[in-house]
């Protein structure tokens, strides 16, 4: 797949999601929201708003309302993390096998990710945990996946390791395939 395509594609990909920035936040980002909003309010979480998950996805919501104190936020940050990390499996896929691969990858995951495909209860899935981890992990990869091992790269795919596991704890699972990378 040569770079035109690829790229006529992805923006066909990303321009779909532009509806859903006018789509107001679901029940869960609605919490995440309002601690984030507690957080900009000098409070803290898990003693004056309390939610299960992990502080990241807090703190996350306090700096996208402290930009964009807006329902359309949420939406806005999903459709960006897709695009970081379609950005990120071009080079993973690249680094790993070929550039077609690494398009074809990016595509695929801008397609499948689509939240027109992941509604709950009428809402679109925006903007969750996993979203960032996605960003995260695979952020982490690219770094072990490009030229010689070093240092500095292995640190900094555990410090993204490090943050997802902050956003929520089921991303430990992802520590195994690092390590064997």
């Amino acid at each position: 797949m040569n770079k035109t395509l690829f790229l006529a594609l992805a923006s066909v990909f990303v321009i779909a999601r532009l509806p859903s920035l006018a789509q107001p936040m679901g029940a869960d980002q609605g919490l995440y929201a309002y601690v984030g909003e507690r957080i900009l309010a000098g409070e803290l979480p898990y003693r004056d708003a309390w939610d299960q998950k992990p502080p990241a996805i807090h703190y996350a919501y306090a700096a996208m309302r402290a930009v964009w104190p807006s329902e359309g936020v949420a939406a806005a940050a999903d459709l960006l993390a897709a695009v970081l990390v379609a950005a990120l499996l071009t080079m993973l896929g690249t680094a790993l096998v070929s550039p077609a691969v690494g398009r074809v990858s990016a595509l695929l995951f801008l397609f499948l990710s689509d939240p027109g495909f992941q509604r709950l209860a009428g809402v679109s899935v925006r903007a969750q945990c996993e979203t960032f981890i996605a960003a995260a992990v695979t952020g982490a990869f690219v770094l072990l996946a490009r030229g010689a091992p070093t240092a500095a790269k292995t640190l900094g795919a555990g410090a993204l390791l490090g943050l997802a596991f902050a956003f929520k704890y089921n991303a430990a699972a992802y520590g195994g395939a690092l390590v064997l990378t």
